[in-house]
């Protein structure tokens, strides 16, 4: 049978209390739909607790919807999303449609920490999108972790090109804890921007040209000191 409770008319109200015992609507053990709330017009449906937690268990799907902006805030603690120990993957954006998804922010000591364990880590952009890594004055550091591994930075299909650019600081190669090579700004005529390090000095050495026809016709040689 159907149990009906108050009224729709007008501005006719129901109101269900209770004491310390607690409330329970559709709690009994049958299989059944619960709805609260209305989705007409500018209907509203409020829900709260005091100190003590809040919960929402499914047993199946948990499903949110809604046409306007959904807000997950906490004014005093964390914000825990897949925090529990269960192996199944977690979507945010994944949906087929032209977006933007914000992580993060810049404001004051905001940090954005990824991590991933032995599953590769993986940021892809397809046909003409950009991939921007910005940093303010502090250091951006691309596979300076102290373990064994191989950095790769460029592709070698079809014109793909690769530029690495530095401002009036040097450009520095470095293998083994040594610098092996620096690019440099120097104005002094007929240095080159280029030191190379001496094997046999243990040194960084610079590399300046020689002079006219000194390689032969057309030609100058490339010197470093003795």
């Amino acid at each position: 049978h159907i149990t009906y409770v108050g009224s729709f008319t007008d501005a006719s109200a129901v109101r269900c209390q209770a004491g310390t015992g607690g409330a329970e609507f559709g709690a009994n053990a049958t299989d059944h739909t619960t709805l609260v709330g209305s989705t007409t017009i500018a209907s509203a449906t409020g829900i709260r607790s005091g100190t003590s937690a809040m919960t929402f268990t499914a047993g199946g799907l948990w499903d949110v919807n809604a046409t306007g902006a959904i807000t997950l805030d906490s004014t005093a603690g964390t914000i825990g999303i897949g925090t529990g120990a269960d192996a199944f993957g977690m979507n945010f954006g994944t949906g087929a449609a032209a977006r933007t998804i914000t992580i993060g922010n810049i404001t004051g000591a905001t940090a954005v920490v990824v991590n991933a364990g032995t599953g590769a880590s993986s940021w892809t952009v397809t046909g003409v999108g950009t991939f921007s890594l910005v940093a303010g004055t502090g250091v951006v550091s691309l596979a300076g972790n102290a373990t064994d591994h191989q950095t790769i930075v460029g592709s070698l299909t079809g014109v793909s090109a690769l530029t690495m650019q530095a401002g009036t600081g040097d450009a520095t190669v470095v293998t083994a804890s040594v610098t092996r090579a620096v690019f440099d700004d120097t104005a002094t005529a007929d240095d080159m921007a280029l030191q190379l390090f001496d094997v046999t000095r243990t040194t960084l050495v610079r590399v300046v040209r020689g002079g006219i026809d000194s390689a032969g016709a057309g030609f100058r040689l490339l010197r470093v000191v003795n």
